[in-house]
């Protein structure tokens, strides 16, 4: 009876530890899934008021430029990032940029950050 008793104590432990596990995963997905919500909202809001201008960046010869990505107009060039984005805030001192398209030599350009 006693051996019984120990295997049901610990089968009963086992589902509450796997049941609080299994809470706390759900809590932390909860979380994320809020915070990413809150920043995509940022974004669009940032889209939506015209702070932020999506760049797409080509990689030619030595130099990185960077196209507005929904109007396709030239915004910026540079060697390295720190180039790329010292002159994006001269000609948008107010603004923000992402990139989001690039070819793949450009991809470089994040290695530099």
């Amino acid at each position: 009876m006693d051996l019984s008793l120990f295997f049901i104590g610990f089968a009963v432990a086992g589902t509450i530890f796997v049941a609080y596990n299994f809470y706390r995963a759900w809590r932390e997905f909860d979380r994320t899934a809020n915070e990413l919500s809150a920043e995509l909202d940022e974004f669009v809001d940032k889209l939506d008021k015209q702070q932020l201008i999506i760049l797409e960046v080509e990689a030619v010869m030595d130099q990185f430029l960077c196209y507005n990505g929904l109007t396709k107009e030239f915004v910026c060039m540079g060697r390295n990032m720190d180039e790329v984005q010292e002159r994006f805030r001269l000609r948008y001192p107010n603004k923000e940029a992402a990139i989001v398209k690039e070819d793949p030599v450009a991809q470089q350009l994040k290695a530099t950050a």
